[in-house]
C-alpha cells in the first residue's frame, strides 16, 4: 500500500509514461534549516503546469503534481 502524498505524482506519471510525456522538477527551498519551506514546479514536455510549495520536497512534489494534474483536466484530484 503506498502512502498518499505520492499519489498525484504517480497519477501524473502514469498518465505521462504512454503518451512519452517528459516530466520534471524543479525546486527550491527557502527559510531556517530547521522549518525550510520547499517549492517546486512541474514541468510537462517543458511547460510549467504546476507549482506547489510544502514543508519537504515531497511534499511540494506532490503539491505541484496536483495543480498539474488539474489544469490536464483530470478529475478526482486531491
Amino acid at each position: 500500500m503506498s502512502s498518499p502524498i505520492s499519489e498525484n505524482r504517480k497519477h501524473l506519471n502514469n498518465l505521462a509514461q504512454p503518451r512519452r510525456w517528459q516530466v520534471n522538477y524543479i525546486f527550491t527551498v527557502r527559510g531556517p534549516t530547521h522549518a525550510p519551506v520547499w517549492h517546486s514546479d512541474v514541468y510537462v514536455n517543458n511547460s510549467c503546469l504546476g507549482s506547489g510549495t510544502g514543508p519537504t520536497k515531497p511534499a511540494a512534489m506532490e503539491s505541484a503534481a496536483g495543480i498539474a494534474l488539474r489544469a490536464l483536466g483530470v478529475l478526482g484530484v486531491r
